[in-house]
């Protein structure tokens, strides 16, 4: 498991640090739509594609991306490391009842 998502995961359980994150997420998606025009925040609310630039543009949504990219590549490492034992496995049988 990464050091970030560890981070991550201790962060969220401490009460009054998750609630001061939460303020801290909230006052910078306000700033992000404070500085939009009307005609952008329209855009935003009737155009998938723009509505998910906006969000991925965000700071917490960027590091929950990292955390989940990192995430399916520890996956897929695991995931061959475990076929790799699987076949030294098979092959240590196979060779054991030969």
């Amino acid at each position: 498991m990464s050091t970030r998502f560890r981070g991550s995961q201790q962060h969220q359980h401490g009460s009054s640090s998750a609630t001061t994150s939460s303020y801290t997420s909230s006052a910078g998606l306000v700033a992000t739509l404070k500085d939009k025009s009307a005609d952008e925040l329209r855009k935003v609310l009737s155009n998938k594609d723009a509505y998910q630039q906006l969000l991925h543009s965000l700071e917490e949504v960027k590091i929950q991306d990292n955390v989940n990219d990192e995430l399916c590549k520890e996956n897929l490492q695991l995931a061959g490391e475990s076929v790799n034992s699987f076949h030294c496995d098979y092959a240590i049988r196979w060779l054991a009842f030969s």
